[in-house]
């Protein structure tokens, strides 16, 4: 299912398969699972199939790869952002990173790990999202 999910509209236009955007709706209610039983019945020019789910047992959670910032640590993820995204933020904290961590409503761990950087206090402890730590570290070195 997750191949099927890959396929964006210009790959099924190309090859003939826009009817697999049906299958892409499925593939995303039912989750990544296989079918208990397929049919397939080929003709001269397409190649038919029935594909059955009958367990529909819920699957179990999967942790997601990039989880979403929690609500209580969006002033952390602001502060994060903005030095990323921003040339003066960037400046601020370069130049006085205890200030610039002191504009924001941050509590003491939160500050302390964004002031020294401390990638897996953001990562794991604050679920500060790994790609915006990695575009912070990057800005921040090149400052």
């Amino acid at each position: 299912m997750r191949y099927l999910l890959s396929l964006d509209a210009a790959a099924l236009d190309r090859t003939g398969n826009v009817e697999c955007r049906s299958l892409q709706i499925l593939a995303g209610m039912i989750g990544d699972r296989r079918p208990d039983s397929a049919l397939f019945e080929p003709s001269w020019h397409h190649i038919y199939a029935i594909l059955g789910w009958t367990n529909l047992t819920p699957l179990k959670a999967e942790p997601l790869h990039y989880p979403a910032t929690a609500p209580e640590r969006s002033e952390l993820a602001r502060a994060i952002f903005a030095v990323v995204d921003d040339a003066a933020s960037r400046a601020a904290f370069a130049a006085d990173r205890d200030g610039y961590a002191a504009g924001f409503e941050l509590d003491a761990d939160e500050r302390a790990a964004l002031v020294t950087l401390d990638r897996d206090a953001l990562r794991e402890r604050f679920a500060i999202n790994p790609m915006l730590l990695y575009q912070l570290e990057s800005r921040v070195k090149s400052a």
